[in-house]
């Protein structure tokens, strides 16, 4: 029986249930998935590899949900350079596009408007000289790759894998030793990723915003404030009113509490824009998460609430 193997393309932390998904469909096809989601380095050697691996494929599945992904200063994002790539060298390709981006989860949608607009010419090209699916659940991703990997077999059979041949002991001996210097190499990659978004992490924490608001003066009117402060400081005057769900304005109204008690101001107040950047900036990280909730007479109304991640990272930026 040929087997294929099919290189799986997309960003990483949005998709995660989406790519399962896809995974569970390869294999139900008794085909072999690879990807390369573990290096999301931007070294050229590790680029290398990404593309030795997609040279190997017989088969390449691109899925687009709401984020661009990460990209090096003035280049395309890594899963764009792997679709250019993969068309390069004239590998099939299947692209699986979410029907709607924009109704993903805030923390799954591109917020930088760079980036969408990077998105939405993506999808332009990815859709380009090519039929395209959709999907908006990963079960309805799930079925599609089934249907789109039949058709794409039959209507562009590959090289693929055969059971070989029985091989001498030799043969065997030299293949296992270049498999463990493969393994090897592959772990050491592994490593310096996971050191790469730890040292990621490290820096955001370090990052500095301008804190912009007013204060209240003795005659009642009220000033501009403005002072450069860590992100890191911020969660750490917040947390403690993070730690049970609160409304947002109470939320605001305890941050600004915190900020005059430790900056020692009076009557401080946090201007909207700059609170919706903090507020953004912790969503992303992770660390607390945003919900909306009925009020019982009617209406809706926004909640903060501390994540797990989010006291995993107190306790680790307080050790």
């Amino acid at each position: 029986m040929r087997r294929y193997q099919i290189f799986v393309s997309s960003t990483f932390l949005d998709l995660k249930k989406e790519r399962a998904a896809v995974l569970e469909s390869i294999l139900q096809m008794k085909c072999f998935p690879a990807g390369m989601e573990l290096f999301p380095s931007a070294s050229i050697n590790q680029f290398e590899y990404i593309k030795k691996v997609i040279d190997d494929s017989d088969y390449y599945i691109l899925v687009i949900g709401g984020r661009y992904g990460d990209a090096p200063t003035g280049k395309l994002s890594y899963t764009e350079q792997e679709f250019d790539y993969a068309k390069s060298k004239n590998i099939p390709i299947l692209a699986f596009l979410c029907n709607s981006p924009e109704d993903r989860p805030a923390k799954f949608f591109e917020l930088d408007p760079i980036k969408r607009e990077k998105l939405q010419m993506f999808r332009k090209k990815a859709q380009d000289g090519r039929l395209t699916k959709y999907w908006s659940t990963p079960d309805e991703l799930a079925k599609e790759v089934l249907v789109g990997l039949q058709e794409a077999m039959n209507i562009s059979p590959r090289l693929g894998w055969e059971k070989a041949l029985p091989i001498s002991n030799t043969e065997i001996y030299h293949e296992l030793q270049k498999l463990q210097s493969e393994l090897t190499i592959t772990k050491q990659m592994l490593v310096e990723a996971e050191s790469r978004i730890m040292a990621q992490e490290t820096n955001f924490w370090s990052k500095h915003i301008c804190l912009t608001g007013t204060l209240e003066q003795e005659d009642r009117n009220r000033i501009p404030y403005e002072c450069d402060i860590s992100i890191r400081y911020i969660f750490n005057l917040w947390y403690p009113h993070l730690l049970k769900v609160s409304l947002d304005v109470e939320a605001r109204d305890n941050l600004n509490r915190m900020i005059e008690q430790a900056q020692n101001l009076y009557s401080f107040k946090m201007d909207d824009s700059c609170y919706t950047l903090t507020k953004t900036l912790l969503v992303e990280a992770g660390v607390i998460a945003e919900f909306v909730s009925r009020r019982s007479y009617g209406g809706t109304i926004s909640n903060i609430v501390l994540t797990k991640k989010g006291k995993q990272t107190w306790d680790s930026l307080n050790q």
